[in-house]
């Protein structure tokens, strides 16, 4: 008997319209959409292990006052941060910070449909101004630009997350100054704005 219904039960089979993920958010309560419209996930671009404890401790210094936000692990290295309001989440996005101990910090809007785990951390936001420049001369040739500062670079295939010596594409025989990137790809410093044409003439 328990052999003839095993053989039923490999029989048995969904439909394709039995196999149609179905999705209802006419149930879902106000208050629920809006604690999800108010929260933000977050990864850091790493591989390297980092401390959590210190993550929550230098956001929440950062973010005060600190009831700002409520910081919870979802998995490894993927957390949920709760807002309050939307002026605090607005201002973390806008404000950052975008990095911790030279990782980059990617946050994401939540939309309330998706899985946590599936949301693409590929892209992350930074912010350039430029200042001072005349109005005929506003192009990218002759502006000065400021930007955020980025984390871990690698100089050998160009990608953020961690150093040139830890990367696969990494030959130890070629020289650092004949890698693909480097440090001449910097800014130059810039000048305090109040210094003067005299100054500059005192320093030559």
């Amino acid at each position: 008997m328990e052999l003839e219904l095993e053989v039923v039960w490999h029989q048995l089979k969904l439909t394709e319209e039995e196999e149609e993920i179905l999705i209802s958010v006419d149930e879902v309560p106000s208050e629920k959409a809006e604690q999800v419209a108010l929260c933000l996930l977050g990864r850091l671009h790493t591989s390297n292990y980092f401390n959590l404890g210190a993550l929550k401790t230098v956001l929440k210094d950062i973010w005060k006052p600190t009831n700002w936000a409520v910081i919870k692990e979802v998995e490894k290295n993927l957390f949920a941060f709760q807002f309050f309001s939307r002026a605090v989440k607005d201002f973390v996005l806008e404000e950052g910070p975008r990095s911790f101990d030279g990782s980059l910090l990617l946050l994401k809007e939540m939309y309330g449909l998706e899985q946590p785990s599936e949301i693409d951390f590929s892209t992350a936001h930074s912010w350039i101004k430029a200042y001072d420049v005349p109005g005929l001369k506003q192009t990218p040739t002759f502006a000065k630009l400021l930007g955020d500062k980025l984390p871990d670079f690698c100089c050998a295939c160009g990608k953020l997350g961690h150093v040139y010596k830890g990367c696969v594409l990494f030959d130890p025989i070629v020289p650092e100054n004949d890698l693909q990137y480097g440090s001449w790809l910097r800014a130059s410093p810039l000048k305090p704005r109040g210094k003067t044409a005299e100054a500059d003439r005192l320093e030559e």
